[in-house]
């Protein structure tokens, strides 16, 4: 039985004026004039984009968002107005009012990406912050250590709740252990069948399907498990590796919300699908050659599964028949696009969420 600590409100409000900069007081996270990043979202499908970053007044000075990294994006499916930020250096983010205004809800300078949303309640979030796990009963206000990793130098990657049993929640550790907890986080023990002997990226869960359990993991492919991670089976094997090179690289996972056979997967090979539940697979095809470029993120109209979203460095594409033909926009910004969403109950309006690139540091050496 692992104990708890609570955090006080008054440790999580001046953590939060921390956060907020109260020097410079603005959102933006140490910038005072709006970035050309944060988050966009489009009412028609990509053609148009409106930044969406306000996050409230402090001293008659706007705050913003626009200087977040923001890498996961997350609609509550109670309510999807609730839609929840992960990013790369400001912590944890939330909107009740569809994106129209911003609040963090933990503060992090660091990554916040395993972020897993109990099914039954909007007041319920669970938050892997290094090598923690941390839940929160009343929607992000105060937080509690329920799991703290035992082993230095190893960090919670990934955290989701069971969409069947909400006191089920199962975290991903850096080093491949899955860890489960059957109380709601007061008590965990490590699955003795591990996925992979690699970072488990992302637990992913069917809302349909009571047997659809998917381990995504940065280098070895992606994993399958039908009894909650008693068992797991491959699904990139060694032949599908050989005919799709690269796609046990860097996995984006999108299955279909509704048909649980049907799932999309962009990895350093491209983009492939498959219809029968991973034994089979087929490349998407796109307007570059397989291994020529990067996406950073993937969306999917969830009504229908053949108009499809992705992000690189420099573009955004979409198509509206399976990669039959593709449509290239600009990006709406300068920085790139790591997070796709699209709202569940409004298929029309997308979401993308942008990160400054990394700055490559010129050699003292170089005349440019």
């Amino acid at each position: 039985m692992i104990g708890s600590k609570k955090i006080s409100i008054a440790i999580l409000m001046f953590a939060a004026l921390v956060f907020m900069g109260q020097g410079c007081i603005t959102l933006s996270f140490g910038a005072p004039k709006v970035q050309d990043g944060g988050m966009y979202s489009s009412e028609d499908k990509g053609e148009d984009w409106k930044q969406k970053v306000f996050a409230g007044i402090v001293k008659k000075k706007t705050q913003t968002i626009s200087n977040a990294n923001i890498s996961k994006i997350l609609f509550h499916s109670l309510d999807s107005k609730i839609i929840y930020l992960g990013t790369t250096n400001s912590g944890m983010l939330v909107s009740s009012d569809s994106g129209e205004s911003w609040k963090p809800i933990l503060a992090s300078s660091g990554s916040v990406q395993a972020i897993g949303l109990d099914p039954t309640s909007t007041q319920i979030l669970y938050v892997g912050l290094g090598g923690q796990i941390n839940k929160s009963t009343d929607a992000g206000a105060t937080w509690t250590v329920v799991y703290t990793q035992a082993v230095p130098g190893y960090s919670i990657t990934s955290v989701a709740v069971d969409p069947f049993n909400a006191r089920q929640i199962f975290a991903g550790v850096s080093n491949g252990v899955i860890l489960k907890s059957d109380d709601s986080g007061a008590s965990w023990k490590a699955l003795p069948s591990q996925a992979a002997k690699a970072e488990i990226r992302d637990i992913i869960f069917h809302p349909n399907d009571p047997s659809f359990m998917i381990a995504v993991t940065p280098s070895s492919g992606i994993f399958k498990s039908a009894d909650r991670g008693t068992s797991w089976t491959e699904l990139i094997s060694k032949e599908t590796a050989a005919k799709f090179p690269g796609s046990l690289s860097a996995g984006l996972l999108l299955p279909h919300t509704r048909v649980s056979s049907t799932i999309l997967y962009a990895s350093a090979y491209g983009l492939m699908r498959t219809n029968d539940g991973g034994r089979t697979w087929d490349k998407v095809n796109l307007l570059t050659k397989p291994g020529e470029i990067k996406i950073l993120s993937l969306a999917a109209n969830p009504y229908d599964f053949d108009e499809i979203y992705y992000g690189t460095a420099s573009n955004f594409y979409k198509t509206f028949n399976n990669g039959n033909e593709w449509i290239t926009r600009s990006l709406p910004s300068s920085r790139q696009p790591t997070a796709l969403g699209i709202n569940p109950n409004d298929a029309g309006k997308i979401w993308m969420g942008m990160t400054k690139p990394v700055q490559k540091k010129k050699s003292p050496l170089s005349p440019f």
